[in-house]
């Protein structure tokens, strides 16, 4: 019951709710989710920034924990993948800066994926990725035992993960191509629900390689201390 509200029960339960509360809150609750003066500033685009940050946390936990090359690079990328993304969210903080400075919330274009045609080739390069990280290799490997892969091989529980990302978007277009495309600060976003669940994968995969990383020095640190006084003087 705890794998399917992690995997997808609980971000989906919280998707749908901000999805309802935009669309059919009214002014109080859809300005909350998404303020009609800058949807930088609302709850949907901070809890985009939350999870990244789990995510970096999580990643600067596992750097700390990896014992080896390999797994300190693994944390190490995604440590950085992270920060650019939180970054470019954030727009650098221009946005915040601009509010605190001027008193006005403006939308400001310091991030990379919105210039031009970036977000979408980034959108496509993302998708592509997810399906072969987080569907097809979980599905091929699930019989491999090499201790390589199933160290950082995604759980086949993010199968329901992406499931759960495609009906959260399917929902919201639902919705916003019956409701004629409302004026409101997501017109012509509406995909930032399905990329507030691309953030919370990447976010549940860093804590789960942290889990597994922790598992597997323990086991380690087991292995060492059950070693014979002669074999542990030798090494």
């Amino acid at each position: 019951m705890a794998r399917h509200l992690r995997y997808w029960a609980a971000p989906f339960g919280i998707s749908v709710l901000l999805i309802l509360a935009y669309f059919f809150g009214g002014p109080v609750l859809s300005g909350i989710v998404a303020p009609p003066l800058n949807r930088e500033y609302g709850l949907l685009e901070n809890l985009q920034l939350l999870i990244l940050l789990a995510a970096i946390v999580a990643a600067i936990r596992g750097l700390r924990v990896a014992d080896d090359v390999l797994g300190r690079t693994a944390f190490a990328l995604i440590a950085i993948v992270g920060t650019f993304l939180f970054l470019e969210e954030m727009d650098y903080g221009l946005h915040f800066w601009t509010l605190l400075t001027t008193g006005t919330a403006t939308q400001s274009f310091l991030n990379i994926h919105n210039q031009g045609d970036n977000i979408r080739y980034m959108k496509k390069g993302t998708d592509a990725f997810y399906v072969l990280f987080f569907m097809i290799l979980p599905l091929a490997t699930l019989k491999v035992r090499n201790p390589l892969i199933r160290r950082f091989v995604a759980s086949p529980m993010f199968i329901t993960t992406l499931v759960a990302a495609f009906l959260t978007s399917s929902i919201a277009h639902f919705f916003d191509d019956m409701l004629g495309n409302q004026p409101g600060s997501l017109r012509g976003n509406i995909a930032e629900f399905r990329e507030t669940f691309t953030y919370y994968c990447f976010a549940l995969y860093t804590m789960d390689l942290l889990a597994r990383e922790r598992r597997r020095r323990a086991g380690t640190r087991v292995a060492q201390d059950g070693m014979p006084d002669e074999m542990l003087a030798r090494r």
